[in-house]
Protein backbone atom coordinates (compact mmCIF):
# COMPACT_ATOMS: atom_id res chain seq x y z
CA UNK A 1 0.00 0.00 0.00
CA UNK A 2 1.44 3.37 -1.35
CA UNK A 3 1.50 5.87 1.64
CA UNK A 4 0.74 9.28 1.48
CA UNK A 5 2.71 11.38 3.69
CA UNK A 6 0.22 14.67 5.45
CA UNK A 7 2.14 17.78 5.58
CA UNK A 8 3.77 17.40 8.69
CA UNK A 9 5.49 13.69 7.67
CA UNK A 10 6.62 15.68 4.36
CA UNK A 11 8.32 18.62 5.98
CA UNK A 12 10.24 16.39 8.46
CA UNK A 13 11.64 14.21 5.53
CA UNK A 14 12.04 17.05 3.91
CA UNK A 15 14.22 18.52 7.03
CA UNK A 16 15.47 15.67 8.20
CA UNK A 17 17.19 14.87 4.22
CA UNK A 18 18.40 18.88 4.15
CA UNK A 19 20.17 18.00 8.02
CA UNK A 20 22.30 14.46 7.22
CA UNK A 21 23.31 16.60 3.71
CA UNK A 22 24.78 19.42 5.37
CA UNK A 23 26.03 16.46 8.05
CA UNK A 24 27.53 14.97 5.63
CA UNK A 25 28.92 17.66 3.47
CA UNK A 26 30.82 18.27 6.14
CA UNK A 27 32.57 15.17 6.91
CA UNK A 28 31.47 11.25 5.67
CA UNK A 29 33.18 8.27 6.55
CA UNK A 30 34.39 6.02 3.56
CA UNK A 31 31.26 4.04 1.68
CA UNK A 32 28.72 5.54 4.28
CA UNK A 33 28.03 8.99 3.31
CA UNK A 34 24.83 10.90 1.61
CA UNK A 35 24.54 7.96 -1.16
CA UNK A 36 23.85 5.32 1.10
CA UNK A 37 21.63 7.17 3.52
CA UNK A 38 19.26 8.39 0.59
CA UNK A 39 19.11 4.58 -1.10
CA UNK A 40 18.86 2.63 2.88
CA UNK A 41 15.87 5.63 3.01
CA UNK A 42 14.53 4.70 -0.15
CA UNK A 43 14.40 1.07 0.69
CA UNK A 44 12.90 1.61 4.16
CA UNK A 45 10.00 2.95 2.41
CA UNK A 46 9.52 0.51 -0.07
CA UNK A 47 9.33 -2.27 2.16
CA UNK A 48 7.17 -0.21 4.89
CA UNK A 49 4.49 0.44 2.19
CA UNK A 50 4.51 -3.41 1.78
CA UNK A 51 4.25 -4.13 5.13
CA UNK A 52 1.81 -2.04 6.24
CA UNK A 53 3.81 -0.12 8.31
CA UNK A 54 4.59 3.50 8.71
CA UNK A 55 6.80 3.85 5.92
CA UNK A 56 6.97 7.63 6.65
CA UNK A 57 9.18 7.29 9.96
CA UNK A 58 11.09 4.36 8.43
CA UNK A 59 12.24 6.90 5.92
CA UNK A 60 13.31 8.73 8.48
CA UNK A 61 15.28 6.11 10.09
CA UNK A 62 17.16 5.61 6.69
CA UNK A 63 18.15 8.49 6.15
CA UNK A 64 19.60 8.89 9.87
CA UNK A 65 20.74 5.55 11.16
CA UNK A 66 24.41 6.28 10.24
CA UNK A 67 25.16 9.42 11.09
CA UNK A 68 27.62 7.83 13.91
CA UNK A 69 29.54 6.51 10.73
CA UNK A 70 31.46 10.03 10.64
CA UNK A 71 32.62 9.91 14.40
CA UNK A 72 33.22 6.30 14.91
CA UNK A 73 35.61 6.99 11.08
CA UNK A 74 37.39 10.12 12.42
CA UNK A 75 37.01 10.14 16.19
CA UNK A 76 36.17 7.02 18.03
CA UNK A 77 38.39 6.68 21.51
CA UNK A 78 35.95 5.07 23.08
CA UNK A 79 35.70 2.40 20.14
CA UNK A 80 31.68 2.79 20.21
CA UNK A 81 30.00 1.11 17.77
CA UNK A 82 28.88 3.04 14.60
CA UNK A 83 25.10 2.56 15.74
CA UNK A 84 25.80 3.60 18.72
CA UNK A 85 27.16 6.44 18.24
CA UNK A 86 24.46 7.60 15.91
CA UNK A 87 21.95 7.15 18.70
CA UNK A 88 23.48 9.50 20.87
CA UNK A 89 24.26 11.75 18.01
CA UNK A 90 20.65 11.40 17.41
CA UNK A 91 19.77 12.28 20.78
CA UNK A 92 21.99 14.50 21.12
CA UNK A 93 19.73 16.54 17.88
CA UNK A 94 16.36 16.12 19.29
CA UNK A 95 17.95 17.73 22.69
CA UNK A 96 19.60 20.86 20.63
CA UNK A 97 17.15 20.99 17.64
CA UNK A 98 13.51 21.44 19.00
CA UNK A 99 11.97 21.88 14.73
CA UNK A 100 13.67 18.55 14.13
CA UNK A 101 12.41 16.84 17.97
CA UNK A 102 9.02 18.67 17.46
CA UNK A 103 7.92 16.46 14.13
CA UNK A 104 7.71 13.50 16.43
CA UNK A 105 5.79 12.67 19.15
CA UNK A 106 7.66 11.19 22.25
CA UNK A 107 6.66 7.74 21.17
CA UNK A 108 7.63 8.15 17.54
CA UNK A 109 10.92 9.33 18.87
CA UNK A 110 11.80 6.46 21.28
CA UNK A 111 10.58 3.90 18.41
CA UNK A 112 13.00 5.79 16.12
CA UNK A 113 16.22 5.91 18.51
CA UNK A 114 15.14 2.40 18.86
CA UNK A 115 15.64 1.22 15.56
CA UNK A 116 18.53 2.99 14.68
CA UNK A 117 20.35 2.04 17.74
CA UNK A 118 19.50 -1.35 17.12
CA UNK A 119 19.89 -1.39 13.38
CA UNK A 120 22.49 -3.79 13.52
CA UNK A 121 21.25 -6.54 15.83
CA UNK A 122 19.06 -9.26 14.43
CA UNK A 123 17.60 -10.06 17.77
CA UNK A 124 16.38 -6.71 18.37
CA UNK A 125 12.57 -6.41 16.88
CA UNK A 126 10.57 -4.65 19.73
CA UNK A 127 9.64 -2.50 16.51
CA UNK A 128 9.02 -3.21 12.98
CA UNK A 129 10.69 -0.13 12.19
CA UNK A 130 14.28 -1.38 13.67
CA UNK A 131 13.60 -5.03 11.76
CA UNK A 132 12.65 -2.88 8.46
CA UNK A 133 15.79 -0.33 8.51
CA UNK A 134 17.88 -3.67 9.38
CA UNK A 135 16.74 -5.11 6.07
CA UNK A 136 16.77 -1.80 4.11
CA UNK A 137 20.71 -1.43 5.08
CA UNK A 138 21.11 -5.01 3.87
CA UNK A 139 19.79 -4.41 1.56
CA UNK A 140 22.47 -1.84 0.49
CA UNK A 141 25.19 -3.98 1.06
CA UNK A 142 24.00 -6.35 -2.00
CA UNK A 143 24.41 -6.25 -5.46
CA UNK A 144 27.14 -4.24 -7.74
CA UNK A 145 26.76 -1.26 -5.32
CA UNK A 146 27.35 -2.84 -2.56
CA UNK A 147 30.73 -3.83 -4.39
CA UNK A 148 31.34 -0.42 -5.38
CA UNK A 149 30.74 0.89 -1.86
CA UNK A 150 33.20 -1.91 -0.60
CA UNK A 151 35.95 -0.58 -2.57
CA UNK A 152 35.07 3.27 -1.58
CA UNK A 153 35.36 2.13 2.34
CA UNK A 154 38.88 1.23 1.63
CA UNK A 155 39.02 -1.67 3.55
CA UNK A 156 42.28 -3.24 3.43
CA UNK A 157 41.90 -6.81 2.05
CA UNK A 158 43.58 -8.65 -0.29
CA UNK A 159 41.35 -10.96 -3.21
CA UNK A 160 41.52 -13.85 -0.94
CA UNK A 161 39.56 -12.20 2.14
CA UNK A 162 37.06 -10.34 0.06
CA UNK A 163 35.98 -13.90 -1.02
CA UNK A 164 35.25 -14.36 2.62
CA UNK A 165 33.97 -10.58 2.93
CA UNK A 166 31.31 -10.69 0.38
CA UNK A 167 30.23 -14.04 1.36
CA UNK A 168 29.24 -12.64 4.63
CA UNK A 169 27.27 -9.82 3.31
CA UNK A 170 25.38 -12.86 1.04
CA UNK A 171 24.92 -14.66 4.44
CA UNK A 172 23.40 -11.34 5.77
CA UNK A 173 21.24 -10.68 3.19
CA UNK A 174 20.36 -14.45 3.49
CA UNK A 175 19.14 -13.36 6.91
CA UNK A 176 16.31 -10.72 5.50
CA UNK A 177 13.59 -10.84 8.24
CA UNK A 178 10.76 -9.49 5.75
CA UNK A 179 9.00 -10.87 3.09
CA UNK A 180 9.05 -7.50 0.82
CA UNK A 181 13.37 -6.95 1.51
CA UNK A 182 13.51 -11.04 0.22
CA UNK A 183 11.41 -10.06 -3.12
CA UNK A 184 13.70 -7.13 -3.76
CA UNK A 185 16.90 -9.02 -3.25
CA UNK A 186 15.28 -11.39 -5.68
CA UNK A 187 13.90 -8.98 -8.35
CA UNK A 188 16.76 -7.32 -8.72
CA UNK A 189 19.40 -10.51 -8.29
CA UNK A 190 21.10 -8.58 -5.61
CA UNK A 191 23.52 -11.87 -4.99
CA UNK A 192 24.76 -12.60 -7.93
CA UNK A 193 27.55 -9.60 -8.60
CA UNK A 194 29.07 -11.34 -5.33
CA UNK A 195 28.70 -14.98 -6.79
CA UNK A 196 30.59 -13.83 -9.46
CA UNK A 197 33.25 -11.75 -8.29
CA UNK A 198 34.06 -14.81 -5.35
CA UNK A 199 34.10 -17.29 -8.33
CA UNK A 200 36.34 -14.79 -10.52
CA UNK A 201 38.64 -14.15 -7.79
CA UNK A 202 38.46 -17.01 -5.32
CA UNK A 203 42.05 -18.64 -5.23
CA UNK A 204 42.99 -21.26 -7.04
CA UNK A 205 45.38 -22.52 -4.76
CA UNK A 206 42.46 -22.89 -1.56
CA UNK A 207 42.89 -25.35 0.33
CA UNK A 208 42.35 -25.12 3.88
CA UNK A 209 43.16 -26.16 7.17
CA UNK A 210 40.71 -24.91 9.43
CA UNK A 211 41.00 -24.98 13.62
CA UNK A 212 37.93 -26.96 14.92
CA UNK A 213 38.09 -26.53 18.60
CA UNK A 214 34.10 -27.51 19.59
CA UNK A 215 33.43 -23.61 19.83
CA UNK A 216 31.35 -21.35 17.93
CA UNK A 217 33.53 -19.31 16.46
CA UNK A 218 35.84 -21.84 15.01
CA UNK A 219 32.59 -23.57 13.58
CA UNK A 220 31.19 -20.22 11.90
CA UNK A 221 34.59 -20.01 10.45
CA UNK A 222 35.05 -23.31 8.90
CA UNK A 223 31.32 -22.26 7.54
CA UNK A 224 32.31 -19.07 6.21
CA UNK A 225 35.18 -20.78 4.34
CA UNK A 226 33.26 -23.96 2.81
CA UNK A 227 30.44 -21.16 1.34
CA UNK A 228 32.73 -19.37 -0.22
CA UNK A 229 34.19 -22.53 -1.90
CA UNK A 230 37.31 -22.99 -0.36
CA UNK A 231 37.95 -26.68 0.20
CA UNK A 232 38.36 -27.26 4.05
CA UNK A 233 39.37 -30.08 6.08
CA UNK A 234 38.57 -29.76 9.67
CA UNK A 235 41.06 -30.05 12.43
CA UNK A 236 40.84 -30.68 15.94
CA UNK A 237 44.31 -30.19 18.00
CA UNK A 238 44.24 -32.34 21.40
CA UNK A 239 47.00 -30.68 23.61
CA UNK A 240 46.25 -31.96 27.37
CA UNK A 241 44.67 -35.45 28.56
CA UNK A 242 45.11 -36.85 32.36
CA UNK A 243 45.99 -40.11 31.32
CA UNK A 244 49.99 -39.35 32.95
CA UNK A 245 51.06 -37.19 35.22
CA UNK A 246 49.23 -33.83 36.44
CA UNK A 247 45.51 -33.42 36.74
CA UNK A 248 43.84 -30.72 35.32
CA UNK A 249 40.29 -31.11 34.02
CA UNK A 250 40.39 -31.13 30.12
CA UNK A 251 37.27 -32.27 28.29
CA UNK A 252 38.98 -33.04 24.99
CA UNK A 253 37.00 -35.73 24.70
CA UNK A 254 33.42 -33.37 24.70
CA UNK A 255 35.26 -30.64 22.26
CA UNK A 256 36.49 -33.14 20.28
CA UNK A 257 32.95 -34.54 19.66
CA UNK A 258 31.39 -30.81 18.95
CA UNK A 259 34.00 -30.45 16.49
CA UNK A 260 33.38 -33.90 14.57
CA UNK A 261 29.67 -32.67 14.87
CA UNK A 262 30.51 -29.45 13.16
CA UNK A 263 32.28 -30.80 10.18
CA UNK A 264 29.99 -33.34 9.48
CA UNK A 265 26.77 -31.43 9.46
CA UNK A 266 29.38 -28.79 6.78
CA UNK A 267 30.32 -31.11 5.15
CA UNK A 268 33.95 -31.49 4.89
CA UNK A 269 36.59 -33.86 6.30
CA UNK A 270 37.97 -33.76 9.79
CA UNK A 271 41.32 -34.82 11.63
CA UNK A 272 42.48 -34.95 14.96
CA UNK A 273 46.09 -34.18 15.70
CA UNK A 274 47.55 -34.82 18.72
CA UNK A 275 50.04 -32.08 19.87
CA UNK A 276 50.22 -33.35 23.59
CA UNK A 277 53.77 -33.88 24.10
CA UNK A 278 54.70 -30.95 22.39
CA UNK A 279 52.05 -28.85 24.88
CA UNK A 280 53.82 -30.32 27.65
CA UNK A 281 57.57 -29.91 26.90
CA UNK A 282 56.91 -26.11 25.44
CA UNK A 283 53.81 -24.42 27.27
CA UNK A 284 53.26 -26.38 30.34
CA UNK A 285 56.84 -26.79 31.77
CA UNK A 286 57.25 -22.91 31.10
CA UNK A 287 54.29 -22.40 32.87
CA UNK A 288 55.86 -23.77 36.18
CA UNK A 289 58.95 -22.52 35.27
CA UNK A 290 57.28 -18.76 35.46
CA UNK A 291 55.59 -19.70 38.75
CA UNK A 292 58.63 -20.59 40.55
CA UNK A 293 60.04 -17.83 39.56
CA UNK A 294 57.37 -16.17 41.33
CA UNK A 295 55.92 -14.48 37.98
CA UNK A 296 52.42 -15.44 36.57
CA UNK A 297 52.84 -16.18 32.65
CA UNK A 298 50.20 -16.46 30.19
CA UNK A 299 49.97 -19.57 28.26
CA UNK A 300 47.63 -19.23 25.69
CA UNK A 301 50.13 -16.66 24.27
CA UNK A 302 53.00 -19.77 24.02
CA UNK A 303 49.98 -22.00 22.70
CA UNK A 304 49.21 -19.42 19.71
CA UNK A 305 53.50 -18.84 19.55
CA UNK A 306 54.71 -22.57 19.73
CA UNK A 307 51.88 -25.05 19.22
CA UNK A 308 48.74 -24.10 17.19
CA UNK A 309 49.98 -21.47 14.41
CA UNK A 310 53.71 -23.01 13.96
CA UNK A 311 52.50 -26.84 13.99
CA UNK A 312 49.32 -26.57 12.23
CA UNK A 313 50.97 -24.29 9.26
CA UNK A 314 53.50 -27.72 9.46
CA UNK A 315 51.22 -29.86 8.97
CA UNK A 316 49.35 -27.85 6.49
CA UNK A 317 52.68 -28.14 4.35
CA UNK A 318 52.85 -32.01 4.84
CA UNK A 319 49.10 -32.27 3.43
CA UNK A 320 49.77 -29.80 0.36
CA UNK A 321 47.23 -26.95 1.98
CA UNK A 322 47.44 -23.58 1.30
CA UNK A 323 46.19 -21.97 4.39
CA UNK A 324 45.55 -22.28 8.22
CA UNK A 325 42.52 -20.86 9.62
CA UNK A 326 41.07 -20.51 13.07
CA UNK A 327 38.27 -18.32 14.49
CA UNK A 328 40.39 -15.50 16.33
CA UNK A 329 39.07 -12.12 16.16
CA UNK A 330 41.62 -10.90 14.56
CA UNK A 331 42.75 -8.86 11.06
CA UNK A 332 45.69 -9.81 8.91
CA UNK A 333 46.28 -6.86 6.52
CA UNK A 334 48.05 -7.64 3.30
CA UNK A 335 49.92 -4.07 1.80
CA UNK A 336 49.95 -5.93 -1.83
CA UNK A 337 52.20 -3.10 -3.37
CA UNK A 338 54.90 -4.00 -1.06
CA UNK A 339 53.92 -7.83 -0.24
CA UNK A 340 53.57 -7.37 3.62
CA UNK A 341 51.36 -8.75 5.90
CA UNK A 342 50.41 -6.95 9.12
CA UNK A 343 48.45 -8.28 12.07
CA UNK A 344 45.33 -5.35 12.73
CA UNK A 345 42.98 -5.18 15.31
CA UNK A 346 39.03 -6.88 15.08
CA UNK A 347 36.47 -4.95 13.94
CA UNK A 348 35.02 -5.93 17.80
CA UNK A 349 37.23 -4.47 19.51
CA UNK A 350 35.50 -5.76 22.59
CA UNK A 351 36.57 -9.70 21.41
CA UNK A 352 40.23 -8.41 19.81
CA UNK A 353 42.51 -11.38 20.34
CA UNK A 354 45.60 -9.81 19.27
CA UNK A 355 47.21 -9.77 22.40
CA UNK A 356 47.34 -13.36 22.20
CA UNK A 357 48.35 -13.45 18.54
CA UNK A 358 51.09 -10.97 19.11
CA UNK A 359 54.38 -13.51 19.01
CA UNK A 360 53.34 -14.74 15.24
CA UNK A 361 55.76 -13.75 12.34
CA UNK A 362 54.44 -11.99 9.27
CA UNK A 363 55.44 -15.34 7.46
CA UNK A 364 53.36 -17.03 9.50
CA UNK A 365 50.74 -14.25 8.77
CA UNK A 366 51.16 -14.49 5.24
CA UNK A 367 49.03 -17.94 5.14
CA UNK A 368 46.77 -17.33 7.76
CA UNK A 369 43.08 -16.77 7.61
CA UNK A 370 40.66 -14.93 10.34
CA UNK A 371 37.50 -15.19 8.58
CA UNK A 372 35.93 -13.72 11.87
CA UNK A 373 37.96 -10.15 11.50
CA UNK A 374 34.88 -8.02 10.28
CA UNK A 375 32.17 -9.50 11.96
CA UNK A 376 30.98 -9.03 15.52
CA UNK A 377 30.22 -11.98 17.83
CA UNK A 378 26.36 -11.30 18.00
CA UNK A 379 26.72 -11.94 13.97
CA UNK A 380 28.96 -15.07 15.02
CA UNK A 381 26.33 -16.49 16.81
CA UNK A 382 23.63 -15.11 14.20
CA UNK A 383 25.40 -17.11 10.98
CA UNK A 384 25.75 -19.91 13.23
CA UNK A 385 21.88 -20.37 14.25
CA UNK A 386 21.61 -19.01 10.38
CA UNK A 387 23.83 -22.44 9.17
CA UNK A 388 21.48 -24.66 11.82
CA UNK A 389 25.43 -25.41 13.86
CA UNK A 390 24.85 -27.38 16.64
CA UNK A 391 27.50 -25.01 19.11
CA UNK A 392 25.49 -21.75 17.97
CA UNK A 393 24.67 -21.08 21.94
CA UNK A 394 27.37 -22.56 23.38
CA UNK A 395 28.87 -20.51 26.22
CA UNK A 396 32.33 -19.96 26.04
CA UNK A 397 34.92 -21.55 27.75
CA UNK A 398 36.86 -19.60 30.17
CA UNK A 399 40.39 -20.17 31.79
CA UNK A 400 43.23 -22.55 31.00
CA UNK A 401 41.81 -24.95 28.59
CA UNK A 402 44.31 -28.12 30.40
CA UNK A 403 42.95 -27.02 33.88
CA UNK A 404 39.45 -26.46 33.23
CA UNK A 405 37.53 -25.23 36.42
CA UNK A 406 40.25 -26.88 38.66
CA UNK A 407 41.73 -23.77 41.04
CA UNK A 408 45.15 -22.64 39.48
CA UNK A 409 46.86 -22.97 43.02
CA UNK A 410 45.46 -26.76 43.77
CA UNK A 411 46.83 -27.66 39.81
CA UNK A 412 50.40 -25.91 40.53
CA UNK A 413 50.79 -27.98 43.60
CA UNK A 414 50.99 -31.18 42.38
CA UNK A 415 54.39 -30.10 41.32
CA UNK A 416 55.08 -26.83 43.61
CA UNK A 417 55.31 -27.62 47.34
CA UNK A 418 54.51 -25.07 49.80
CA UNK A 419 56.29 -22.49 50.97
CA UNK A 420 55.19 -20.36 54.22
CA UNK A 421 56.56 -16.81 54.97
CA UNK A 422 55.36 -13.50 55.75
CA UNK A 423 52.59 -10.94 54.16
CA UNK A 424 54.15 -7.46 55.05
CA UNK A 425 52.84 -4.06 54.17
CA UNK A 426 55.01 -1.80 52.32
CA UNK A 427 56.86 -0.57 55.60
CA UNK A 428 57.63 -3.78 56.18
CA UNK A 429 55.41 -4.81 58.86
CA UNK A 430 54.40 -8.27 59.20
CA UNK A 431 50.66 -8.61 58.58
CA UNK A 432 49.79 -12.59 58.39
CA UNK A 433 51.03 -15.68 56.69
CA UNK A 434 51.58 -16.91 53.19
CA UNK A 435 52.12 -20.15 52.01
CA UNK A 436 54.01 -19.52 48.83
CA UNK A 437 54.47 -16.84 46.53
CA UNK A 438 53.56 -18.87 43.43
CA UNK A 439 50.00 -18.95 44.27
CA UNK A 440 49.47 -14.93 44.28
CA UNK A 441 49.79 -12.04 41.69
CA UNK A 442 49.91 -8.50 41.31
CA UNK A 443 47.01 -7.10 41.78
CA UNK A 444 45.13 -9.82 43.94
CA UNK A 445 43.04 -9.10 46.32
CA UNK A 446 40.95 -12.32 47.54
CA UNK A 447 42.72 -15.08 49.21
CA UNK A 448 45.20 -12.87 51.14
CA UNK A 449 43.34 -14.06 54.42
CA UNK A 450 44.00 -10.46 56.32
CA UNK A 451 40.63 -9.75 57.78
CA UNK A 452 37.67 -7.17 57.12
CA UNK A 453 37.50 -3.54 56.32
CA UNK A 454 38.90 -1.87 53.60
CA UNK A 455 41.05 -4.84 50.93
CA UNK A 456 44.96 -5.45 50.54
CA UNK A 457 46.17 -5.95 47.28
CA UNK A 458 49.23 -7.60 46.36
CA UNK A 459 51.80 -5.06 45.42
CA UNK A 460 54.75 -7.43 44.52
CA UNK A 461 57.26 -10.21 45.82
CA UNK A 462 60.21 -9.93 47.23
CA UNK A 463 61.59 -14.00 46.75
CA UNK A 464 65.25 -13.49 48.47
CA UNK A 465 62.92 -12.73 51.79
CA UNK A 466 60.21 -15.22 50.47
CA UNK A 467 57.20 -12.14 51.76
CA UNK A 468 54.42 -11.22 50.20
CA UNK A 469 54.06 -7.55 49.97
CA UNK A 470 50.62 -5.63 50.38
CA UNK A 471 49.08 -2.18 50.02
CA UNK A 472 45.71 -1.61 51.53
CA UNK A 473 43.00 0.29 49.19
CA UNK A 474 42.41 -0.16 45.42
CA UNK A 475 43.66 3.61 44.97
CA UNK A 476 47.25 3.11 47.39
CA UNK A 477 49.92 4.29 45.29
CA UNK A 478 52.11 1.16 46.25
CA UNK A 479 50.00 0.03 43.25
CA UNK A 480 50.60 1.94 40.67
CA UNK A 481 53.70 2.23 38.90
CA UNK A 482 54.97 3.89 35.24
CA UNK A 483 57.21 1.91 33.69
CA UNK A 484 58.59 -1.84 33.89
CA UNK A 485 61.04 -4.15 32.13
CA UNK A 486 60.78 -6.31 29.66
CA UNK A 487 62.53 -8.94 28.16
CA UNK A 488 62.17 -11.54 25.40
CA UNK A 489 60.92 -8.50 22.85
CA UNK A 490 59.28 -9.30 19.13
CA UNK A 491 58.16 -8.05 16.49
CA UNK A 492 56.10 -9.00 14.00
CA UNK A 493 57.78 -7.13 11.45
CA UNK A 494 60.91 -5.46 10.92
CA UNK A 495 62.03 -3.87 14.12
CA UNK A 496 61.03 -0.39 14.33
CA UNK A 497 63.79 2.06 15.71
CA UNK A 498 64.21 2.88 19.12
CA UNK A 499 62.73 4.94 21.45
CA UNK A 500 59.78 3.42 19.99
CA UNK A 501 56.27 5.65 21.08
CA UNK A 502 53.05 3.65 20.84
CA UNK A 503 50.15 2.69 22.48
CA UNK A 504 50.31 -0.48 24.72
CA UNK A 505 48.53 -2.97 26.68
CA UNK A 506 49.47 -5.51 29.68
CA UNK A 507 46.71 -7.51 29.70
CA UNK A 508 43.96 -9.10 27.26
CA UNK A 509 40.91 -6.23 26.79
CA UNK A 510 42.96 -3.54 28.74
CA UNK A 511 41.81 -0.22 27.07
CA UNK A 512 44.80 0.95 25.32
CA UNK A 513 47.49 3.50 26.48
CA UNK A 514 50.34 6.05 25.53
CA UNK A 515 53.69 4.76 26.47
CA UNK A 516 57.61 4.30 24.63
CA UNK A 517 59.59 1.06 24.48
CA UNK A 518 63.75 2.02 24.88
CA UNK A 519 66.55 -0.15 24.90
CA UNK A 520 68.54 -0.34 28.18
CA UNK A 521 72.11 0.54 28.24
CA UNK A 522 74.97 -1.67 29.40
CA UNK A 523 75.03 0.26 32.87
CA UNK A 524 71.38 -0.21 33.00
CA UNK A 525 70.82 -4.00 32.59
CA UNK A 526 73.85 -4.60 35.17
CA UNK A 527 70.94 -2.97 37.68
CA UNK A 528 67.60 -4.56 35.57
CA UNK A 529 66.31 -7.83 36.20
CA UNK A 530 68.19 -10.80 34.80
CA UNK A 531 67.38 -11.09 31.41
CA UNK A 532 65.92 -7.35 31.00
CA UNK A 533 67.10 -5.77 27.38
CA UNK A 534 64.53 -2.71 27.02
CA UNK A 535 61.85 -0.91 29.31
CA UNK A 536 58.63 0.41 28.85
CA UNK A 537 57.52 3.69 29.87
CA UNK A 538 54.15 4.94 30.68
CA UNK A 539 52.65 8.07 29.73
CA UNK A 540 50.21 7.48 33.08
CA UNK A 541 51.14 4.83 35.76
CA UNK A 542 49.52 1.71 35.10
CA UNK A 543 47.68 -0.57 38.07
CA UNK A 544 48.96 -4.30 38.94
CA UNK A 545 52.18 -4.50 36.16
CA UNK A 546 52.29 -7.93 37.15
CA UNK A 547 55.76 -10.00 35.87
CA UNK A 548 55.41 -13.07 33.33
CA UNK A 549 52.58 -11.15 31.78
CA UNK A 550 52.90 -9.71 28.58
CA UNK A 551 53.12 -5.90 27.34
CA UNK A 552 52.03 -6.14 23.26
CA UNK A 553 52.40 -2.67 21.16
CA UNK A 554 50.64 -1.20 19.34
CA UNK A 555 50.29 1.76 16.18
CA UNK A 556 46.35 2.24 16.21
CA UNK A 557 44.47 -0.56 15.28
CA UNK A 558 48.50 -2.24 14.04
CA UNK A 559 49.46 -4.86 16.58
CA UNK A 560 53.20 -4.16 16.38
CA UNK A 561 54.79 -7.09 19.31
CA UNK A 562 55.44 -7.32 22.64
CA UNK A 563 57.41 -8.65 25.10
CA UNK A 564 57.37 -10.14 28.55
CA UNK A 565 57.28 -8.18 31.27
CA UNK A 566 60.83 -8.80 33.48
CA UNK A 567 60.13 -6.75 36.67
CA UNK A 568 58.59 -3.33 37.90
Amino acid sequence: MIEHYNKNQTDALRYIEQKTRRFFKVKTAPGHGIEHAQCVARYAREIAEKENERAWLCEAAGWLHDIGRTPEYFNNQAKKTHHELSFELLQEWFEKDTKLAGFFTARDREELLYSIRYHWDDGANKYKSALILRDSDKLDLLGQKGIERHFEAHFALDDTQRCIWFLINILRGERLGTGSARAIAKKYNLYDPFFVWIKNYLPRNKRVLCALSGGVDSAVSAYILKRAGFEVTGVYMKNWSDRVGLKGECRWQDERRDALRTAAHIGVPFITLDFEKEYRARVVVYLFKEYQKGRTPNPDVLCNNLIKFPLLLKEARRRNMNFVATGHYARVIHKEKHGHFYLQSAIDTNKDQTYFLHRLKEQELSRVLFPLNLISKDEVRAIARQARLLVADKEESMGICFIGEVPMKQFLQQTIKEKPGNIVDVAGHILGVHDGLYWYTNGQRHGLGLGGGTPYFVVGKNMQKNELVVARGDNNKALFIDKAYLESLHWVNKPPRMPLSCAMRLRHRQPLFEGSVRALNAREKKNAPRGATHEALFKHKQQAVTPGQFAVFYDGARCLGGAVIAGV
